[in-house]
C-alpha cells in the first residue's frame, strides 16, 4: 500500500510522506485533480481496489478510470472490454504513429525503427490505451529505447506477452492525474 500512497500523492502533486491525510486534502480542492488514471491494477488489485473505494469516498465527484485484466468488484464499476486493435491494416502501428505525431510532428515508421515499433506493439499486445500512454513518449524516447525499457521492466518476456504477476514490485503501478471538468 504504500507505494500505491507515494504514486498517488505524486499524481496529485502532495508533499511526499502526507498520506491518506494530504491525498484527501487535495481532493477537497475546488481546483482537484477530476479524472484519475490508475494504469496496471491486476498487479495489486486487492490494494487498488481499497484504495479506489477510499478515494471515492472522498471525493465522489473523482472519476477513476482504472485499467486492470480483472474487475475491482466495487459496487457502480462500469466494466469495459477492450480488445486488441487488429493486426489487419497495420491499425495498431497507425494508431501509435498518429499518436506519436502528436508529441513530434516528424515521427515516422522508418527502415531504422520499424522492427522495434512492430516489437513494441506486439509487446504492448495492440491494446489502444498502452500504445497511447508509449507513443507519447516517443518525444524522449525512440521504440528500440521504450522496447529495451520494457524488456528490462519484464525479464520474463521471450516474445510472448505475460503480464500476470503475483507481486506488487514486479511492475509499477502507473498513475496519471488530469485537470479535466466532467
Amino acid at each position: 500500500e504504500a507505494a500505491l500512497v507515494s504514486a498517488l500523492e505524486r499524481a496529485l502533486t502532495v508533499p511526499p510522506g502526507g498520506g491518506w491525510p494530504a491525498i484527501a486534502a487535495a481532493l477537497q480542492d475546488p481546483a482537484a485533480v477530476r479524472l484519475l488514471v490508475l494504469d496496471n491494477a491486476e498487479q495489486a488489485i486487492g490494494i487498488v481496489a481499497a484504495a479506489a473505494e477510499r478515494l471515492l469516498a472522498l471525493s465522489p465527484a473523482l472519476c477513476l478510470l482504472v485499467t486492470s485484466r480483472h474487475a475491482l468488484e466495487l459496487d457502480g464499476e462500469t466494466l469495459v472490454d477492450v480488445q486488441p486493435l487488429s493486426d489487419e491494416g497495420d491499425t495498431a502501428q497507425a494508431l501509435f504513429i498518429d499518436r506519436a505525431r502528436a508529441v513530434r510532428a516528424d515521427f515516422h515508421a522508418s527502415r531504422e525503427n520499424q522492427a522495434a515499433l512492430t516489437e513494441l506493439i506486439a509487446a504492448l499486445e495492440g491494446l489502444p490505451l498502452a500504445l497511447e500512454l508509449a507513443a507519447a513518449r516517443v518525444r524522449s524516447f525512440s521504440p528500440a529505447q521504450m522496447l529495451a525499457q520494457w524488456r528490462e521492466a519484464h525479464p520474463q518476456y521471450d516474445g510472448e506477452v505475460t503480464f500476470y504477476t503475483d507481486s506488487i514490485n514486479d511492475l509499477p503501478l502507473c498513475l496519471h492525474a488530469d485537470r479535466v471538468r466532467l
